[in-house]
C-alpha cells in the first residue's frame, strides 16, 4: 500500500476515513461527510454498538451521495496521544488491506490532539 500526503480535496474513489470521539462526538470531517450523505453516518452510528471508543471501526459501504467505495469511521476515544495516532494509522492500513481497498483518504482533522467540543456530539 502506498501512503501519500496532500492538500485536503474531496476524494473521488477508494475509502474515506473520518474520526469519531468518545460518546459519538463527530470530528469536523465526519460532520461534513454526514451532511453530504444526508445523515447516513449518524443513522449508522445510532443503530450500532459503535461509540467512538479508541480503536473501534465502523465501515459503511457505498454511502449515498458520495462516489467513494466506503466511509470508515474510526474511534478516537477521549484524547489521542502521538503514539495512539501511529497505532490508529496501522490499524486503518490493516483494515483497508483486509477490505481489499487500494486507496484511502484519512481526513486528518480527526487526529488533532484536543478534546472535541460538546456541539460535535453525533
Amino acid at each position: 500500500m502506498k501512503i501519500t500526503f496532500s492538500e485536503q480535496v474531496e476524494p473521488k474513489n477508494g475509502a474515506v476515513i473520518v474520526g469519531v470521539h468518545d460518546n459519538r462526538k463527530f470530528s469536523a470531517s465526519a460532520r461534513q461527510i454526514d451532511r453530504i450523505t444526508k445523515g447516513v453516518l449518524r443513522r449508522a452510528v445510532r443503530n450500532s454498538k459503535f461509540s467512538g471508543k479508541q480503536g473501534e471501526i465502523l465501515s459503511l459501504i457505498a454511502p449515498t451521495g458520495l462516489s467513494v467505495s466506503r466511509v470508515i469511521l474510526v474511534g478516537l476515544g477521549k484524547r489521542l496521544s502521538e503514539l495512539d495516532s501511529q497505532n490508529l494509522g496501522g490499524s486503518v492500513a490493516a483494515y483497508l488491506h483486509e477490505a481489499g481497498e487500494k486507496t484511502g483518504a484519512l481526513l486528518i482533522d480527526c487526529l488533532l490532539y484536543t478534546s472535541p467540543s460538546p456541539r460535535d456530539r453525533g
